[in-house]
């Protein structure tokens, strides 16, 4: 159970992360330049979150079957950064999108029925 909690937070943390990311990539406010590219404060949060999530990563990746976990928190991710970048950023979604979403969904289906 205490796996999954630290599983819970490193999805968090890293979804937290991306998107502040982005966020402060798309903000025009005063920050640090470097060449065209602006690191502004939700750029610094977005690295902070994606920091403490690759740390969480490496903690659950040593105490979890690393064939089972890696692919299962990779999907995941996959498919819940699609959803905020429709919901956040309204990114439009094609059927390429739609068609991998589904193999990485039937994928990591499979690797569950397979690996019990």
């Amino acid at each position: 159970m205490k796996n999954i909690f630290f599983c819970v937070a490193y999805m968090i943390l890293s979804l937290s992360g991306l998107t502040f990311i982005k966020l402060g990539g798309q903000s025009h406010v005063l920050g640090i330049h470097i060449g065209h590219f602006v690191i502004s404060l939700k750029t610094f949060i977005g690295i902070f979150f994606y920091g403490l999530s690759f740390l969480l990563y490496t903690f659950v990746i040593s105490r979890m079957q690393l064939s089972i976990i890696i692919p299962l928190l990779t999907a995941i991710n996959c498919i819940a950064i699609v959803a905020i970048g429709i919901s956040f950023f309204k990114e439009v979604i094609n059927l390429g999108q739609i068609i991998g979403i589904s193999i990485i969904v039937i994928g990591v289906f499979v690797m569950g029925i397979f690996s019990k």
